[in-house]
Formats: C-alpha cells, sequence, structure tokens
C-alpha cells in the first residue's frame, strides 16, 4: 500500500518522500471544504482537496436540470423541428434522447469514480494514451469550455427573444423589438449572470431547488393544458409518428437529422453537473 501511494503521488506530480499533509493524496482535509469521505476519494487519485462543495446532490442535480429547462428550451428550438413534420418532432427527439441518455451513462460512470472538477479534458488525460493525452486534453477541454460559453449565451439570447415577445403579445403586435434593443436585453441578462455566479455560489446552491420544482410545474400544467386546449382537434397515430414534412430546401433526410438539433440543445447540457460538486 506505501509503494502504491508513493507511485500514486509521484505520477500526479507530488513529492513521495514528503510528510504526508503535504502530498497531493493526502487525507488532511479543511472540513469546511469538503467531508473526510470525499476527501478519501480523491487521495486515491493523488489529489488533495482544492474547491468548497457548496452544493448538495440535490443541488448539483438541480444545476444540469435548471440548464436544460426543458420548456423554454423546446420552444427556442421548435424551429428545427417542426420543418421535418411530426416524424422530426417525436422520432427525432426519441432517436436523439436515445443517444444522449448513453452519454450521460458513461459521464455518470466516471463523474463518480474521479470526481474531479476538470472533468472531461481530465479523463481524457487520464486514458489516453501517453504520445496523445495532451494534446486531446486540451482540445477536449477547450472544446468543453467554448461549448459551455456558446450554451450560455445562446441561453441568454433565447430568454431575450422569448421575454421581448411577452411585450409584443402584451401590445398586439403592435411594437417589435430592433436589433439593439435585443442585444441589450441579451447583455444585461450575461452581465447578471456573471455578477450572480460570481457573488453568490451559496444562494445559487439553495435556488436550484427552487428552480427543480419550477421546471416540474411548468411541465405537468403543460402536459394538463395541452390536451384541454386542443379538445377534440387531436391528430391520429399514424399522422403523429409516420408523417414526413420537409418545410426547408434541404433533402428530407438531412432536414430530419436538423430536428435533432433541437433535443441535443435542450438536454445536452447535463456535463455541467460534472464541474460543480467536484475537486
Amino acid at each position: 500500500m506505501a509503494a502504491m501511494d508513493s507511485k500514486m503521488a509521484r505520477d500526479n506530480g507530488a513529492d513521495p518522500e514528503a510528510p504526508p499533509s503535504e502530498r497531493r493524496g493526502s487525507l488532511v482535509v479543511d472540513p469546511n471544504l469538503a467531508s473526510e469521505e470525499d476527501a478519501a476519494v480523491l487521495a486515491k487519485m493523488g489529489y488533495k482537496q482544492e474547491l468548497r462543495r457548496n452544493f448538495s446532490m440535490i443541488e448539483v442535480f438541480g444545476i444540469a436540470f435548471a440548464i436544460m429547462g426543458l420548456l423554454p428550451s423546446i420552444a427556442s428550438t421548435l424551429s428545427f423541428s417542426i420543418p421535418a413534420g411530426p416524424v422530426g418532432l417525436v422520432w427525432g427527439w426519441f432517436l436523439a434522447s436515445m443517444f444522449i441518455f448513453v452519454v450521460g451513462l458513461a459521464m455518470a460512470d466516471l463523474g463518480s469514480s474521479m470526481p474531479t472538477s476538470g472533468g472531461l479534458y481530465y479523463w481524457t488525460h487520464y486514458y489516453a494514451s501517453p504520445k496523445w493525452k495532451n494534446m486531446l486534453s486540451f482540445l477536449v477541454g477547450y472544446s468543453n469550455t467554448l461549448g459551455l460559453v456558446g450554451g450560455l449565451c445562446s441561453i441568454d439570447y433565447g430568454f431575450a427573444l422569448q421575454f421581448l415577445s411577452v411585450i409584443v403579445i402584451a401590445r398586439d403586435g403592435n411594437w417589435a423589438p430592433t436589433n439593439g434593443q435585443i442585444y441589450g436585453v441579451f447583455l444585461a441578462t450575461v452581465v447578471s449572470h456573471g455578477v450572480i455566479a460570481s457573488t453568490m455560489a451559496k444562494v445559487m446552491g439553495k435556488l436550484q431547488s427552487v428552480f427543480v420544482i419550477m421546471n416540474f410545474v411548468l411541465i405537468f400544467a403543460t402536459i394538463i393544458a395541452l390536451p384541454i386546449g386542443a379538445g377534440s382537434s387531436r391528430n391520429s397515430a399514424s399522422y403523429i409518428f409516420t408523417h414526413v414534412e420537409n418545410l426547408t430546401t434541404w433533402p428530407s433526410g438531412w432536414a430530419f437529422m436538423l430536428s435533432w438539433l433541437s433535443p441535443i440543445w435542450t438536454i445536452g447540457g447535463f456535463d455541467s453537473a460534472v464541474h460543480i460538486r467536484q475537486a
């Protein structure tokens, strides 16, 4: 066991001859940062707990669930699914969700066994061959970062459009926002998110439970309201599951593939939870 600890410390850049309290794999941990159990998991990897863990399991789940924001996200991306018709709206979601679920299972397994804040790029560096691990880790890390930045901007831009559309509806279509107004709302949203995330970490953790409840309330309200609003004007099962349309200039097969963008964008942000309650 001592030889294994020494090797792990050496592999992770620590001095194997240093006192245990100075090794990165040491179990010595500030109780304000993490529990001894969490610190023990990291110690097996040769790491010392450095970041504070403010989020509980439910709050970490809330982060991913709130980022998905199912109903607003679906509404923001319907323009990709509707052109493919009912087949794109139904089977596009089923097929894309199936593949996304497999990715989610793999990430859940990796996140539970190697809970570091680096997440994707750390796992890549750990499993890749020595010849390619640095380059692949660099590519994965920066592509993941750019994806998260782009995802935040797209979410805030979608919010700006939906917020201004409420004003348009309230004025019976007698007002239309300019590009400058849309960008102004978008920019204000990005800045407010940056300030809140930087200064109110503890509060954000508690708010996740509220966001989860609100999301479920919206989902159930929609499930109840849609059938009531539709009344007797419902489509047949054959129309829902087999009718194909193509309202684009692309081939029908490609239009169907484009309908996958809606579920991918909506439920593909769960990797954010990987970076929260970690080392």
